[in-house]
């Protein structure tokens, strides 16, 4: 049996022994902790300490944060030789998957754990929109599954590839590279034209690229803005990607099977100089800091920001005209921030956030295209590769 049919069935038996446990705590005389949806011992954790964060803590709105039941079930069950048998057999530091009082966030979680289980069993794979039509009517919107799935893969441990859960991406990547596979004849020229980027990608064997580059752009406009400028062509040794603003996980994904593909070739990200294009910056190198584990930790630690950068923008004489003002929410996003990059270590953008600030503005990409006809590809793209 491989690796993923062992972690398929380990999954299966997971979620079995969650609903297991959730239909006896509802058959028993302690129905009053089911009623306030407690599963704390619903699945084995062995590894985590009870001093562990509890990873379904969300915001501030109390709509992912998660009750403490374990005295007062402590309590109720009573001593440990008169407790449910089936409580012994899992771990008490075990987090909460339906720990909430709100019976719409319960119906959700259990829902998109009978999909997962359904998945699995078939061993078949369906996309987040697939599972949300599905059952359209139980989620009413696309955001209700997304959060409650993300609930699941925390619960469970495990990403949602794990989880046969595939993403249709919305990202592309175009330049000298060949994805292809020692056992027959399928190959992938990214030479020949833009390649949506999809999750079949990365099952390819080996990768091939003479590029000296690879550059991740964040807007799609920008994207394309090179490809008009013919930015190719000046520098045929280079692979453009962009995730279309905030990377999904196939983007990533692919990004980050590409290094371990091609780790000689240095990996760049341009963005907008805002909190935005920072934390986009951030979430491809450290991955995102809210949907860690359904990602399946994915990073890009060799990952380097090479603009647009705050500093710049007296230097390149860029017009004030296109010198955004931050807003309330800019300034909250870059406290946020400029605490995340401390604890990182990334000390440069610390410095870059910290001017932003100061300045109390923030610019886009296409302010650069002001300085002049392919100012952007021939002068500023340029530099910036040559200087790495």
């Amino acid at each position: 049996m491989s690796l993923n049919e062992q972690r398929r069935e380990e999954l299966i038996e997971m979620i079995e022994g969650a609903f297991v446990h959730f239909t006896m705590n509802l058959c028993s005389a302690d129905a009053h902790e089911t009623t306030r949806y407690s599963m704390r011992r619903a699945l084995k954790r062995p590894h985590q300490s009870s001093e562990d964060a509890d990873p379904f803590e969300e915001g501030e709105n109390g709509d992912w944060d998660f009750e403490d039941n374990e005295q007062q079930q402590s309590t109720s069950s009573g001593d440990s030789d008169t407790s449910n048998p089936v409580d012994n057999e899992f771990s008490r530091n075990s987090p909460e998957l339906l720990g909430t009082t709100s019976k719409r966030l319960l119906t959700f979680r259990l829902r998109v754990l009978a999909q997962i289980y359904e998945l699995l069993v078939e061993n078949r794979h369906a996309t987040k929109r697939d599972l949300f039509y599905e059952s359209k009517k139980i989620y009413e919107q696309q955001s209700n599954f997304d959060r409650a799935l993300t609930a699941v893969c925390n619960f469970l441990m495990a990403s949602r590839s794990e989880l046969h859960v595939i993403s249709c991406s919305k990202g592309f990547a175009i330049g000298s590279l060949r994805l292809l596979n020692a056992l027959d004849d399928n190959e992938i020229n990214f030479r020949f034209g833009m390649i949506a980027l999809n999750e079949s990608l990365v099952n390819f064997d080996f990768a091939e690229s003479d590029a000296t580059a690879i550059l991740i752009l964040e807007k799609d406009s920008v994207f394309q803005h090179l490809l008009d400028e013919k930015f190719m062509e000046i520098f045929p040794k280079t692979i453009l990607v962009t995730g279309r603003g905030y990377p999904d996980i196939c983007t990533r994904q692919f990004l980050n099977w590409l290094a371990s593909q091609l780790p000689n070739i240095p990996m760049f990200i341009l963005t907008d100089a805002d909190p935005y294009g920072i934390e986009i910056f951030l979430t491809y190198k450290y991955g995102s800091d809210r949907s860690w584990i359904e990602s399946g930790g994915i990073t890009l630690p060799q990952l380097k920001w090479i603009g647009f950068l705050p500093s710049e923008a007296n230097n390149l004489s860029v017009p004030e005209n296109q010198l955004l003002k931050l807003t309330n929410s800019d300034k909250r996003r870059i406290e946020k921030l400029s605490k995340r990059v401390l604890f990182l270590e990334e000390n440069a953008v610390f410095d870059e956030l910290a001017i932003m600030l100061s300045n109390n503005c923030k610019l886009e990409i296409e302010a650069l295209y002001t300085l002049g006809d392919k100012f952007l590809s021939t002068v500023y793209l340029k530099y910036k590769l040559e200087q790495h």
